[in-house]
């Protein structure tokens, strides 16, 4: 049975958010693949509307689109980069009056399934911690946390530093931008989220420099194309891609698991990896050189839909 993925994801401020929903949908139209719903980890206004524009690009308009609940969460001035640009580029003109919540909709989309689901989780993760503490309700009798065991094989998290930086790496970093977005939702999914945990830190990614090839074609009727240019990355790294080509594939050749342990986010947002025989938790290393990562997600996203509209009136 080919993979059945979630996504969480903070679309409307880095690019490579984008190219991941575009990646996804790929593997999808490739058979690889069925996306079940997305949700934004975000409350930025436009950002539903930037996630239909890229699957309806790709003839998935009918995948279910959930929000985060908690208002004034990463949606200030100069938060939206590019989805509100990137919605009104690809025919919606206004943001949709009313989404389903993230967390109904993850519930749902939980409780529907006849088989475990695997989640890609690009973002702070504030769905997955208001998920993981939800309670019971009409749509399924079993908790957050019972949903997560019985439901879901595996949560690929895009967070945390847990690789040694490259030789020569300056600045070298130790805290990551999805989890220093929400620690204590990180710290509360992290650390007691039943299922299994895959982490692609930042080291893991930073170097895979993807987008090019479509932003020097210059079709800015692709949206990608139009999304890394507004954001100003003709080439980005990539570590939301990846993270969703490992949760679809696996490690594919490209990188290879640590052995089981257990992370604990720190209060100040570093991430530390203890081995632990029976942990719950594994980080990817690289197998491949970033360039060769690189070359095999850019031959991917260079797919293009023979049925795409790329530009349509109306409202989502």
């Amino acid at each position: 049975m080919i993979p059945r993925i979630l996504l969480d994801t903070d679309i409307g401020g880095d690019c490579d958010d984008a190219g991941a929903l575009a990646l996804l949908n790929i593997l999808a139209l490739r058979g690889e693949a069925e996306l079940l719903a997305v949700t934004s980890a975000t409350s930025r206004r436009w950002a539903p509307a930037c996630i239909a524009a890229v699957n309806r690009y790709y003839g998935a308009g009918d995948v279910p689109i959930g929000m985060l609940e908690t208002p004034g969460f990463l949606d200030g001035p100069g938060e939206d980069v590019y989805a509100e640009k990137a919605a009104r580029r690809f025919g919606i003109t206004q943001p949709p009056p009313r989404v389903e919540g993230a967390v109904r909709l993850m519930r749902r989309t939980l409780a529907d399934a006849q088989e475990k689901i695997r989640i890609a989780a690009i973002g702070p993760l504030r769905n997955l911690s208001h998920l993981l503490d939800s309670p019971p309700d009409e749509l399924s009798p079993l908790s957050g946390e019972e949903l997560l065991r019985e439901k879901v094989e595996k949560v690929a998290v895009m967070g945390g530093v847990l690789n040694r930086p490259p030789p020569g790496a300056e600045p070298v970093y130790t805290r990551e931008y999805n989890i220093l977005g929400d620690i204590p939702a990180a710290q509360r999914f992290i650390h007691s989220c039943p299922a299994p945990i895959t982490f692609i830190d930042f080291y893991l990614g930073e170097n895979v420099k993807t987008g090019g090839r479509l932003t020097a074609a210059g079709d800015m009727r692709h949206p990608i194309t139009f999304i890394y240019t507004v954001h100003g990355s003709p080439r980005r790294s990539s570590w939301d891609p990846i993270t969703v080509l490992y949760a679809v594939r696996g490690p594919d050749g490209c990188w290879t698991e640590s052995g089981p342990g257990r992370v604990t986010v720190t209060d100040d947002g570093r991430t530390e990896f203890t081995p632990v025989p029976d942990g719950r938790h594994s980080y990817l290393q690289s197998r491949l050189p970033p360039g060769a990562v690189a070359e095999r997600i850019d031959r991917l996203l260079d797919f293009r839909p023979p049925f795409s509209c790329p530009v349509r009136a109306g409202a989502y």
